[in-house]
């Protein structure tokens, strides 16, 4: 089995000036956040990495995290999930995904609904400590629905196995 370094960093820098009569307000935003996970099942530690890159047609993706097939041919079966990321690729207006499956509506606390993704949104939920379980008793699963239209994405899943 492999080695894997992550290491995610997120860098927000913002800058807002206004004219207010004779003065002016304002003010700066700056949120840099890293994140890297060493090698290992344990707290902030990661063991595998999947990525798909993937356009669906007016179906479903279907994701079992029990039962992922990477990119080598390997069987991934997670057991914790430290990191996800959900990337809609759509640029066209109203081209949104819904993401729901029974993993996600049990980190939302939703029955059956989901969530909108819309054009050029992205999705992240992390848990770098304790990790999201995955519980292979229930299948737990993540559905990426374009409705009916053809929508390019990118999942992403950081985790222990």
């Amino acid at each position: 089995m492999g080695t894997l370094t992550y290491n995610r960093k997120v860098l927000v820098v913002a800058d807002f000036n206004e004219d207010v009569g004779l003065a002016k307000r304002g003010g700066d935003l700056d949120l840099n956040y890293n994140q890297a996970l060493g090698n290992g099942t344990g707290n902030n530690q990661a063991s595998t990495y999947y990525h798909n890159q993937n356009s669906v047609a007016a179906s479903y993706d279907l994701f079992d995290l029990t039962n992922i097939v990477d990119i080598n041919g390997n069987t991934v079966t997670f057991v914790l999930i430290r990191e996800i990321i959900i990337k809609n690729n759509s640029t066209t207006s109203g081209q949104i995904l819904t993401i729901s499956g029974n993993f996600i509506d049990t980190l939302h606390d939703v029955v059956d609904t989901g969530f909108i993704l819309d054009p050029s949104g992205v999705y992240l939920m992390t848990s770098p400590l304790d990790g999201f379980g995955v519980t292979n008793a229930v299948s737990d699963q993540i559905m990426i629905d374009p409705g009916v239209n053809t929508i390019s994405y990118d999942l992403s899943l950081v985790g222990t196995t």
